[in-house]
């Protein structure tokens, strides 16, 4: 009974949302990712799936998304560039609870990885995340969903911005110039022992750490910017997309 009276409210608050455009659902929107909508220059509320979409969904999974995760995908759910460029954000009529109790929302490329949340977990505003390589054994990604998402924003975004560079093997001394001349932003992902680094939204910096060497990823939203980024490291990159174009390899 509880659950259909959930619907019943959610189906209500669809049909006032429909009286309403799209920017006056986002200024009601407590939860704005500004900080992914300044990364990727979305200034609208147009990527969105509809309540409708959700509510369906929710109905046949007979569980609530987290509130992070609803608001995720009815503000930036297909935005194409934010959550398929790299890897792959699981879209609403996709979603399914395996059954090692996760419900999975994002998978990485290749699918030797996944992310998800513990069924015991889907009441919570923001709750954890957790990643698997074998729908077994599943490990605490990121204490928040809200963490996780602006952490993958930063991941998709060294792929989906224009201008890019990268080297594999640096020395300390590269590294630490990052580590010098750029602000950690506070979100890592375990996968790959990933940290990001920025002075401003235009740009993108990534150490990604193994037992065998350190990597550095680049990526700016304009030739210039990585230019100077370039003349700040000093790195012979690998790969530098204003002579490679996008040839990654």
């Amino acid at each position: 009974m509880e659950y259909l009276l959930f619907l019943s409210n959610i189906a209500s608050l669809v049909i006032k949302a429909g009286n309403k455009g799209p920017s006056s659902r986002l200024k009601t929107n407590s939860m704005s990712f500004s900080t992914i909508r300044a990364l990727y220059d979305i200034t609208d509320n147009s990527y969105g799936f509809t309540g409708e979409e959700i509510a369906k969904e929710e109905q046949r999974l007979q569980s609530r998304l987290p509130t992070t995760l609803r608001e995720y995908y009815l503000q930036l759910g297909k935005h194409e560039a934010l959550n398929h460029t790299q890897d792959n954000l699981v879209l609403p009529e996709q979603l399914e609870i395996h059954d090692s109790g996760y419900l999975v929302i994002y998978t990485e490329n290749q699918f030797v990885s996944m992310w998800g949340i513990n069924t015991a977990d889907l009441d919570k505003e923001d709750p954890p995340v957790y990643i698997t390589h074998d729908d077994q054994e599943w490990h605490q990604e990121s204490n928040t969903l809200s963490g996780f998402l602006l952490a993958m924003a930063y991941l998709q975004g060294l792929f989906a911005f224009p201008f890019n560079a990268n080297k594999a093997g640096v020395t300390e001394e590269e590294a630490a110039r990052v580590y010098d001349g750029w602000k950690p932003v506070g979100q890592t992902l375990s996968i790959w022992q990933v940290s990001f680094f920025q002075n401003d939204l235009e740009e993108i910096i990534a150490v990604m750490k193994s037992p065998e060497q350190v990597d550095v990823f680049v990526a700016a939203k304009t030739e210039r910017r990585l230019e100077d980024i370039s003349v700040q490291l000093d790195i012979d990159w690998d790969c530098y997309s204003p002579e490679d174009g996008d040839d990654w390899s």
